[in-house]
């Protein structure tokens, strides 16, 4: 996590605007992305945030850090086209001892 001090911080639903996008995220969404992150296969990205004692604050850089992240690690989840043909997958369930 690479938090900057000269960074202005922002509540999560005033960094919502600056998500880039057709839409602007709804307030449980920049949440989750905070709390629950973006990903599959362990490579998870958060929202970097800080808690005080007025709220979650996050802050414009840390958006559009967290996007550029989010938008690396589900590329890289992307599936891989199979090569494996029918036959071979049959031969290889019969060795398996499954079909």
């Amino acid at each position: 996590m690479t938090w900057h001090e000269s960074e202005r911080l922002y509540t999560l639903n005033e960094a919502a605007t600056f998500a880039r996008g057709r839409r602007r995220p709804h307030l449980s969404t920049i949440w989750r992305w905070a709390t629950k992150g973006i990903g599959r296969r362990g490579r998870k990205v958060f929202l970097e945030t800080i808690r005080t004692n007025s709220g979650w604050l996050t802050s414009k850089e840390a958006v559009h850090r967290f996007e550029a992240a989010a938008a690396k690690a589900m590329q890289a989840d992307a599936p891989l086209a199979s090569k494996t043909t029918p036959a071979a997958a049959v031969e290889y369930l019969q060795q398996e001892g499954i079909a």
